[in-house]
């Protein structure tokens, strides 16, 4: 009889262990489920975040390209708001609150230039020159200092200012576009206002690329810019 009462008993303590075990071995289980879905679920998160910094890469590039606008020394019909025949050429430009940009388009294969703002002749004025040679187009900031002078803002130390710039050479024409900003900050450079009107004087070479060769012809007008 006793040993019949020890068997079962060593059967009750086996049942039991094995409950056990199975039990423990749910819970780990769980644990190891549930830290497995923690892993994958911080995965996800991280590569959400990625994107979305990507993303914001992406966006902020698309505005900053936007805020240029494209310059391939080609003017297109439409592409400026204004347009005037001046010194013989063809001026052509648009701003908005920030920057200004314009095309020059001279009869000639050298230099064509822009000077904003004089107070006396030459002096004072905000000045871009620039020309294409051996397909390569070349355009300068600069300032003028005295007389009929000018010298390049890095030169005088400044800054040279230019946002963008680009040019073409065909058919006996120069064709310079450029972007200035408005107001640069640099004191070698005139700063323009939205609604006011400028004088603006003109010249380009007939064949030399250079900036100090004297020009062929120059004209003196006035530009007005949007509001």
């Amino acid at each position: 009889m006793r040993k019949l009462h020890s068997s079962w008993m060593l059967g009750v303590v086996v049942l039991l262990a094995i409950a056990l075990a199975g039990c423990n071995g749910d819970e780990t289980t769980s644990v190891a489920e549930t830290e497995s879905a923690q892993i994958e679920e911080a995965e996800a998160n991280s590569l959400e975040s990625d994107v979305a910094t990507e993303t914001s890469a992406v966006d902020a590039a698309e505005v900053e390209v936007a805020l240029v606008p494209e310059i391939d020394g080609d003017v297109a019909a439409g592409e400026y708001a204004h347009e005037l025949s001046l010194g013989g050429m063809r001026v052509h430009w648009s701003n908005d609150d920030d920057r200004l940009r314009m095309a020059l388009v001279a009869p000639g294969t050298g230099y064509v230039s822009a000077g904003f703002d004089p107070t006396d002749r030459k002096v004072g004025a905000n000045f871009v020159i620039g020309y294409v040679a051996d397909g390569e187009t070349v355009v300068r900031d600069h300032y003028g200092t005295r007389g009929n002078l000018h010298e390049a803002d890095t030169d005088l130390g400044g800054t040279d200012d230019l946002l963008a710039f680009a040019g073409t050479e065909a058919g006996g024409e120069t064709t310079i576009e450029f972007v200035i900003p408005l107001d640069s900050g640099d004191s070698y450079d005139r700063p323009l206002q939205p609604g006011q009107t400028y004088v603006l004087l003109v010249s380009y070479q007939d064949s030399r690329d250079d900036f100090i060769s004297w020009h062929s012809r120059h004209g003196i007008g006035e530009i007005t810019l949007d509001p």
